[in-house]
Formats: structure tokens, sequence, C-alpha cells
């Protein structure tokens, strides 16, 4: 498939599947990566500056001390420094290979910075370890689907399949993603087949129906889509309710009509 056919599935692709449960962004990781500040409000500028300079002196010492790495790192967030981030979280990726959130946190500082190719690596040396983690996955897949190689996307998720059995990881989680690889090669029977099996071999879970939804929506089917965004919203569970229902909202909102022109 040619850039030019395959590029309308792109912007599509994006938004189904449920990808925004996830938290693929940058920042909302440090939550869970690094220990609370001690006070609730943030330091004072130049204190961060003389904090900084005081864990770098313990890292000139001991480079492998994890509270001065981790530490330093939530202060180059805070800055907004992903430069000076980015060696602090590929030290903190190479010594803790199974800690997922720092080889994520790694790939996505290196998309920001322009070097999507390494990042590609560094999920996938990662998807190595853990095969069934879904946000390297999704971060990868995605990532392939912008750069315009959805061929090696569903490929990846093919060998995850293989290698994660039921009950051992997000399969449900992982199938859905293939079924947006699917739709970003512009295969929409296949993509539609296999959330309706998910559909019916997890009747219970939300993802799958949304999932659907999203997909009927964006092929301009809004009324086959109504009731899934609906049943969507019933199964969810409490924390993903909300969420639904205000994707459903943007999903389903008609676009504007361009007013018309008046000839001179």
């Amino acid at each position: 498939m040619s850039a030019n056919t395959q590029r309308p599935w792109l912007k599509f692709v994006m938004v189904v599947g449920g990808a925004a449960f996830l938290g693929l962004s940058v920042l909302p990781f440090v939550a869970n990566l690094l220990p609370p500040s001690a006070t609730p409000t943030p330091s004072p500028q130049d204190e961060r500056v003389s904090e900084a300079k005081g864990f770098e002196l313990v890292l000139a010492k001991d480079p492998d001390n994890i509270y001065a790495l981790r530490s330093l790192l939530e202060i180059r967030l805070q800055q907004k420094d992903l430069k000076g981030a980015l060696p602090l979280l590929a030290r903190l990726a190479k010594n803790h290979p199974d800690v997922a959130e720092y080889h994520i946190l790694l790939a996505q500082t290196q998309v920001e910075l322009g070097d999507k190719e390494a990042a590609v690596s560094t999920y996938r040396q990662f998807l190595q370890r853990q095969p069934g983690n879904l946000l390297a996955l999704v971060g990868v897949t995605d990532l392939l689907v912008q750069l315009e190689r959805p061929a090696l996307a569903e490929s990846i998720v093919q060998q995850s399949l293989v290698q994660v059995k039921p009950g051992q990881g997000d399969v449900t989680g992982i199938q859905i993603q293939m079924a947006r690889i699917y739709l970003a090669q512009g295969k929409v029977p296949p993509a539609l087949a296999l959330l309706d099996q998910l559909i019916q071999q997890n009747p219970q879970d939300f993802r799958p129906v949304f999932a659907k939804a999203q997909t009927l929506n964006a092929l301009g089917k809004t009324k086959e889509a109504q009731p899934l965004f609906a049943k969507a919203a019933e199964l969810a569970p409490p924390e993903h309710r909300d969420e639904i229902k205000r994707l459903t909202a943007e999903a389903t909102q008609p676009s504007p009509t361009p007013s018309p022109t008046s000839s001179p």
C-alpha cells in the first residue's frame, strides 16, 4: 500500500482501541516512577538548581546511585529538560532491565527529542524481556504506524501473541492492538471480524465494544456505532466510564458546517 493510500488511516487508527486509557504521554509516568516531593508546593527554581548540583556530585562518585538518579530525573522533568533527563533514564533502564516505566519513559523521551528510531529500538529491546507489556507494545506499534511501517507493527504484535499465553498477559488488549494495526493498513473487514470475535469471547470487557464503536463511527456508520458506545459505557468500570463518555461525545459530535462564502 502506498503512503498516499495509507495516510488517511493513520489519523483514524490512532483513536481506535482505547489507547487514551493507557497513559502514553511522557509526564504521566513521573507520578508512578518517582517518590512524591516532601512538600506539597514546588521548590523555588534556585533551590532546585542547588539540589540538582548536589545530586550530580553524588552521581560523580556513585553513577548508579538510584536515589540520586531518580531525584535528579525528577528535577530535570520538572524543568522540562528532556536532554538532561535522557542519560539518567538510559542508566536507570540499563540498571533495571525489568522495570517497564524506565524503558517506556526513555522511549517516549527519545520520541520527544526527535530520535524515533532509537525509541523503536528501546521498545523492542524491552519487549524481548516482557513481550506482553501492553504499554510498550502499543507505544512501539503506534510509533511504527506514524513512521508508515505498519507491516512491521503487525509482525511485532503477532510475535507477542505467540509468546504470551492466556493468563500471563492482556491477550485481549494485544488483539485489540492488532485490530488497530489492521486499520492502519486499510484492512477494515479483518479488523471488524477480530473485534467481533473479541466481543463474543469477552462479553464483559468494554474495550473491544468501544473499539468497534469507534471504528464504525469513523467509517460514517454512526447509527450502528451509537448502541455500542452506550454498551461500552455500561460495561466499563467506574474509573473509565467518564472518559468513555467524553470520548464518545467527541467522536459523535457533528463536524461544523462551513459558512458559505459570499461572491465578490
